[in-house]
């Protein structure tokens, strides 16, 4: 059992809470010692959820980045519990951004085979994620 809250009154909002049956309790504590406690058995589902995903939409998949323009990394993001945390990383090159989308020059890349990873977190913690292979030249 979780204490969900020590004072008087509290909100408690069913997105906080996972699907299935929950039951809440309220205990009642006077100077003396004496307590009364009520229960009641709530069920939890949730109605239309959507899935937490991410994707990347920049048309790069398996692209030879041969240019010096800069190339955009955008991506999609559905369901999940704003804010969200975006990282942008290269196999070969580490960390590229901490944003929704980005720029980049592809000489900023090392020379070789790359897959480009988004990783996704939102407020509750969910991850998603989504890759591309690309080559940088």
């Amino acid at each position: 059992m979780d204490l969900l809250s020590g004072t008087k009154s509290f909100s408690l909002y069913p997105s906080n809470l996972t699907d299935g049956d929950h039951q809440i309790t309220l205990q009642v504590n006077d100077s003396s010692g004496n307590f009364a406690q009520s229960s009641v058995l709530k069920k939890i589902k949730r109605i239309n959820a959507t899935k937490f995903s991410a994707k990347i939409i920049s048309h790069i998949a398996g692209s030879i980045l041969a240019t010096e323009n800069e190339v955009l990394f955008d991506s999609q993001i559905e369901g999940g519990q704003t804010p969200f945390s975006c990282s942008w990383t290269s196999n070969m090159n580490g960390v590229l951004s901490t944003n929704k989308s980005f720029s980049l020059r592809p000489s900023n890349l090392s020379k070789g085979n790359h897959v480009i990873i988004l990783q996704v977190k939102d407020s509750s913690s969910q991850s998603a994620h989504g890759n591309v292979p690309l080559k940088g030249d």
